[in-house]
């Protein structure tokens, strides 16, 4: 989404696909060791268990309806209790607060272990409980959204993928489709090995979920120091690329003084860096990019003079950092009166929609440009409730020299705002509203 280098190497370390595979291993297990051992009675596919909760209920079972309704209400818990640790603990510096559900989920795993099989209610309760909370809290994998303790939705968007990849030949999707696979291929392995072991271990069976929740807590603790690292040893580099564009760009304007008719337009994302992935599997990067060719193409007719940061699928350097780093030297370098970074938006709840602008909480001029583009995409959707909102530690914002704004033009993570995003005309009445505002913008600072 935006240029937030603070903590972005978590985020990647939670979604790496090592992590998301043993998960999966570890979330099969889970759900084999307590229909196998358990009583019957799934720790993950909540599906599975009330439709016997139901049947029970039917018959007037209501002793054996408990054993399916006790692990369902732990697992609607465990969401609420992974939710409260993430507002609470996601700005902690030293440990990343899905660690923290890592660590509980192991200790609650472990504890199962000793309980005997007359317990095998409250043992049960406290899987789901801890499944429930790994699958709210690892939710991605390679920025796709992803199951780690049901097969459900990755079967559906694995075959989603696939069927792209054989209609429109495209490889990235084949790609994305081998990733669920592999995930479901993960759970399948670890459900069973969980049936089988069981078979010689009883109780102890869980420990295999400990170990592997251990092996995702120590990986992402070696990669979060590697990631650091670079990023330090990049931090005291000086910014040696220079990319070609740039040059015959900057040969343009020549030794000019600023002008009030130059606007940079960066498409966010790029190349290999897909930004966000919407529930209807399309990518920020694309709708981005369009979107400001279109902005672009609007304020070329009005003969404002438009500097893009990237006009191609492509990332302008090998790490997300100088990616950033280049972007607000073409800003810093241009000078124009305004530069814009267009971007998509994505929320855990689904519900939330609406474009947003954001600019760098002492610019003035920011707020000001803000406050006007904010109104222009007001009338693309007069339901969006939106304002524009300050900020201090978006990258761009923080470190260009020139005002400068940041448009979500929506939320990805809304299907139906997801869905007009990749329309044509919706697409071309956000641009008409961007490049309105900013028209207006530079009208009023004639």
């Amino acid at each position: 989404m935006h240029g937030i280098i603070k903590c972005q190497h978590q985020g990647q370390m939670s979604e790496s696909f090592p992590t998301a595979a043993f998960l999966s291993i570890s979330g099969g297990l889970q759900d084999a060791y307590t229909y196998v051992f358990r009583g019957k009675v799934f720790a993950n596919a909540q599906t599975g268990n009330i439709v016997l909760l139901s049947q029970n209920i039917c018959e007037r079972n209501w002793l054996q309806s408990a054993h399916y309704f006790v692990p369902l209400a732990a697992f609607a818990i465990g969401i609420i209790v992974a939710e409260q640790i993430r507002g609470k603990y996601q700005n902690v510096q030293n440990i990343h607060w899905r660690q923290i559900v890592l660590l509980l989920e192991m200790i609650l795993l472990f504890l199962v272990s000793f309980l005997p099989q007359s317990l095998d209610m409250l043992a049960n309760a406290l899987v789901s409980f801890s499944c429930a909370m790994q699958v709210q809290t690892f939710r991605k994998v390679n920025g796709y959204a992803f199951a780690s303790t049901m097969c459900i939705g990755n079967l559906r968007s694995g075959m989603d993928h696939f069927y792209k990849a054989i209609t429109e030949k495209r490889k990235d999707e084949l790609k994305t489709a081998a990733i669920y696979l592999t995930a479901i291929g993960s759970f399948t392995i670890g459900a069973a090995c969980g049936g089988h072991l069981t078979n010689h271990f009883s109780y102890r069976t869980i420990w295999i979920s400990c170990g592997l929740l251990i092996l995702c807590f120590l990986l992402m603790l070696i990669e979060e120091e590697d990631d650091l690292e670079a990023v330090e040893k990049k931090e005291r580099k000086e910014l040696k690329m220079e990319q070609k564009e740039l040059k015959e760009e900057m040969e343009t304007i020549g030794e000019a003084e600023k002008s009030d008719r130059i606007v940079v337009l960066d498409a966010g994302h790029g190349g290999t860096d897909s930004g966000k992935v919407g529930i209807n599997g399309v990518k920020e990067k694309d709708i981005n990019l369009t979107i400001t060719n279109s902005v672009k193409k609007i304020l070329e007719k009005e003969n404002i003079q438009v500097i893009m940061t990237r006009e191609t699928d492509e990332q302008l350097a090998q790490s997300k950092v100088e990616d950033l780093k280049y972007r607000v030297k073409i800003m810093n370098e241009v000078s124009p009166v305004l530069a814009v970074s267009i971007h998509q938006n994505s929320y855990h709840e689904e519900n939330v929609f609406g474009a947003q602008v954001f600019y760098y909480q002492t610019s003035t001029e920011g707020e000001k440009a803000a406050g006007i583009i904010q109104d222009a995409l007001q009338k693309v959707n007069p339901d969006n409730t939106k304002k524009i909102k300050a900020n201090n530690t978006y990258y761009i914002l923080k470190k260009t020299e020139v005002p400068t704004v940041i448009v979500e033009c929506g939320f990805l993570s809304n299907y139906k705002e997801a869905q007009k995003l990749v329309t044509e005309d919706y697409q071309k009445s956000v641009a008409e509203a961007v490049a309105e505002g900013i028209l207006s913008y530079i009208k009023e600072n004639e």
